[in-house]
C-alpha cells in the first residue's frame, strides 16, 4: 500500500521479496551507528537513537525507492 501512495507503483511479488533486505540494512546501520555514537563519540544515550533515526530513515527510503522503481 505504501508503494502505491508514496511511489505511485504497484508492487510485484519479486520486489516484495526484496523488502527484508532493506530492513536488514537499516537494522545493521542503526546498530553500527548506536555503537559508534555511544562507545567512541561518547554521546548521551538519550539522544543517540534520535541521531541514528535521522540518518537511517533517508537510507531506508532510498533503498525502498530503488527496489520499487527497479524493473
Amino acid at each position: 500500500m505504501n508503494s502505491v501512495f508514496v511511489f505511485k507503483e504497484k508492487i510485484l511479488f519479486i520486489k516484495f521479496l526484496k523488502f527484508p533486505i532493506v530492513y536488514l540494512v537499516q537494522y545493521l546501520v542503526n546498530l553500527l551507528l548506536l555503537y559508534i555514537l555511544v562507545e567512541y563519540l561518547q554521546l548521551y544515550v538519550q539522544i543517540v537513537p534520535l541521531i541514528a533515526m535521522i540518518i537511517t530513515v533517508p537510507i531506508t527510503f532510498l533503498l525502498t525507492k530503488t527496489i520499487i522503481k527497479s524493473k
